[in-house]
Parts: C-alpha cells; structure tokens; sequence
C-alpha cells in the first residue's frame, strides 16, 4: 500500500492499525464512490442472472433485504443527492463540482420505486414477476414470517416522488440546401413524461400497474430557432443526427377472457418420453405434473393481477380429467390425443385443452410435432413460434424446439363438401419441451392465448 504521513510525527509511517479502514484512509472519496457504485453494477446483475433460483422472499429470509430494497435505497440516495444540493445552495457554497445542474435535480425528484425497481430488475417489476416469480412454499412463508426482526424497514413519504421527469428531446437530422444570404433551421423535438409511480405499503409488498416511462433524462435541450448565414453560393448546413433507434416495452402476456357464467374447460396432460414411460426415473415424472402446477399458478396470478375481475375470472375452471404417459413413438402419440379427443377417458366426454410435453427437440426420437401434426385438422403455427421468440429472451435453446398447436375437430372436413358429422367436437393441442423450467416460463404466454382462441369454438 502507499506510505502515509503520520499527523503525530514528522517521519512518514504506513498505515497497519487493526482498526483502520483501507479504503477510506487510502482510497480518494471520489474514486471510493465509483468502487461502491461498481460494486452494486454487480450485485444487480448477479441478482439478475439468477433471477429463477434466487427469489425475494428468500433474500428478505436470509439477509433481510431483497431486489425491491435495493430500488428503494436508490431513490432514498436520490432524494439525500437533491437534499444536499439545496443545502449547498443556501450555504453559498460555490463548489461547482458538487453543485448540480436544474436537469438533474429534476430528474432525481421524479425518481419512484418503478423506476428504480426497472434498473434494478432489469425489466418492470411486473415483467420480472410474470417471467420468474414462484408461488411460495409453506415452509418459505413461515421463514420469512419467522426472520421479520430482520427485513429492510422502507419511509413510505420518502420515496415518494417530488415533480415530474424532465423532458427528453431528440434532435432530428435534416439537411436545408441555401442558395440565397440567410436560412432560418428549426430543430424538431420529442417529448416522453413519465407517469407518477405507484408505491408500496410496506417493504417488498407488491406493486401493480408496471408501465413505466424512463425518467431518467441526462439532457434537455429546447426547440431553438437559429440563423444560419452564408454566402450567396449553394450550400448545405447539416443540423446533428437523430438517434433513430427504438425501445419496445417489454411483452405483456394477455390477460385470461372473462366469463359471465361458470366456464369449464377439460384439460389433458400428455407426458411424451421413453424413459419415464418406462418407469427410469427415480423421480417419476417430472414433466407433466409441472404442466399441472403452471396451470394452476397461472389461473392465481390472473386473479390476483386483475381484481376487478376477480369473479369473472374465478367463473373460468380448468379441471384436469386425463393424464396419461406415452414413448416417444409417433402412433402411441397420435392414438392417445385421438382417444382424448373423441372422449375416451376415465370421466368420459371430450377434452377441450391438450397440453403435450417432451419429445420436440431435434434427437432421432422427438417425433411429438410429427405425431401432432397428423391429428389436426387446423395447424396454428404461429402461436408456438410466438411463444418461442419471448421464451428465447431467457434461454436461448428455446429456439431449438420444434413444438407446435392446433385444433382436433371430430369429422375432418373433406375436399367434397362440408363435416361428416353434424355436431362439431373441438380440441386445442400444444406441444410443451419436456424441461419443467421451460413449461413454467411458456405457460403465462401460452394458456391466455389458447382461451382466447378457444372462445371462437
């Protein structure tokens, strides 16, 4: 380490007291600070590399702070910055280092917990629930009760926004070709606000409403009216390039339809693999009761994102009235959703919804899309491919399966006229990977959609 002068003794002495502090005796305040700030770049995006295995509850359990606590410091920080700043003011303080610009101070007050919670994340808070939050176990809902002497305590009134964000303007290129003394360039501006944020009640009690705009602005610049002079001659005056690039919000599944009245829709969950069917696994299967528990998760979350709507949604019940599983062999596949579909099973009548998993790869033995395929009367191609593109977001091998959708119908129309049969029986089948993780993150895109599709039956 560096030698320090000693303020006892005029002789120089390096610093070695037990009790000393490095960083802070050694290191330049300022150069601390970006070692700090470097050092929360990385717990965020620790944190967000590992969004699936590290929940928030069990960071509140075991730390007693988590991801929201985080956003929440933020703004406190930002709220101390702007503090400071007006102190400084009314102290005559003229460190023009320390002082801050009108645009940032703006900025800083319109900071809310979404905000933050967006950098922290990610994504929106409410993004990030959808893609990896996990309904708590019992055993996690008594840790957490039990560590509560623990958790982040959070001034409701402090994080409260002060003012609205600054404006953000984008400066348009164009070119003003000038043939006579004195053109007159105005440049073009674009305007994006920020809504006021919803906060919290208490620490890392859920927020909805996950719409935000960035408010962090870092310029304003105003509309300007300047005159350009130039010589009689043609010339060209370039004003500075636009940055055209656009940021689309991130995807929100739909919502679950409605119903008026009680909706029942029978389901089947059709587990597609050799070695489970075969009793290998020491586990059982694990595919298909995972199909199960994303269904049930997904039908709770709607409710409990929608509670406007909480009884028209409770009307909508998904029983699960068959489950079978089946070797990756494309007849045993196709027999199976052809019995499934025409009411072959143990409560008898038709199945509306069946959800497949394994078996759509690219081995020699996922031959599930085939199988598929060869049952259906109407492909729907697009809604897997979907599904896909957002799930590859995440992972990107989600790419590499080739499961798709469609629907049954009970007489296959023919090329000389309309059905066979005069009552009509529709059933929608999707293929699922087999990776329990992958059904998870598919299910809250893919069950909104196929409802919505199976309301035109």
């Amino acid at each position: 380490p560096p030698i320090m002068a000693s303020t006892e003794s005029s002789s120089t002495t390096t610093t070695s007291s037990s009790s000393s502090n490095y960083c802070q005796d050694v290191i330049p305040p300022s150069t601390l600070e970006k070692l700090q700030a470097g050092a929360f770049r990385q717990l965020c995006r620790h944190l967000q590399e590992r969004a699936d295995p590290v929940q928030n509850m069990d960071l509140m359990t075991l730390s007693g702070f988590c991801r929201n606590c985080l956003a929440k410091w933020m703004v406190v920080e930002a709220r101390a910055l702007v503090d400071d700043n007006n102190n400084n003011n009314n102290d005559n303080n003229n460190d023009n280092n320390l002082a801050l610009d009108d645009v940032t101070v703006q900025a800083l007050n319109a900071l809310g917990y979404e905000e933050a919670a967006q950098h922290v994340y990610g994504m929106t808070y409410g993004d990030w629930k959808r893609r990896h939050q996990k309904k708590a176990t019992e055993e996690q809902l008594q840790n957490y009760k039990a560590s509560s002497a623990l958790h982040a305590k959070h001034d409701k009134e402090l994080l409260a926004t002060r003012g609205t964000a600054p404006v953000v303007v984008e400066e348009e290129t164009t070119s003003t070709t000038t043939t006579t003394a004195t053109a007159t360039v105005t440049t073009s501006t674009t305007t994006t606000t920020s809504p006021a944020s919803l906060l919290s009640n208490v620490c890392c009690q859920t927020v909805d409403g996950n719409d935000t705009a960035t408010a962090n602005a870092t310029q304003q610049s105003t509309p300007t009216t300047t005159p350009v002079t130039t010589t009689p001659t043609t010339t060209t005056t370039t004003l500075p390039a636009k940055n055209n690039t656009r940021t689309l919000p991130p995807y929100q599944p739909a919502p679950l339809p409605t119903y008026s009245t009680p909706h029942e829709l029978r389901v089947g969950i059709l587990t597609v693999s050799d070695r489970a069917s075969r009793g290998d696994y020491v586990t059982g299967d694990l595919s298909g009761p995972a199909v199960e528990q994303a269904l049930q998760q997904q039908q709770q979350q709607q409710v409990l994102a929608n509670p406007s709507q909480s009884s028209s949604s409770a009307n909508l019940q998904l029983t699960i009235v068959a489950r079978a599983i089946v070797p990756d062999d494309a007849a045993a596949i196709g027999r199976q959703l052809q019995e499934w579909h025409i009411g072959n099973n143990d409560s008898g009548g038709g199945v509306d919804l069946i959800f497949t998993t394994g078996g759509t790869g690219l081995g020699p033995r996922d031959v599930t899309p085939e199988a598929t395929r060869q049952v259906l009367s109407t492909e729907c191609q697009g809604l897997m491919t979907f599904c896909l593109a957002e799930c590859s977001k995440l992972q990107p091998l989600a790419s590499l399966s080739r499961g798709t959708a469609g629907l049954m119908t009970s007489g296959p129309p023919t090329k000389d006229g309309p059905e066979s049969t005069t009552t009509k029986t529709t059933t929608m089948v999707a293929n699922l990977p087999g990776n329990p993780q992958a059904v998870h993150e598919m299910m809250p895109l893919l069950l909104p959609l196929m409802l919505h599709a199976q309301l035109h039956f």
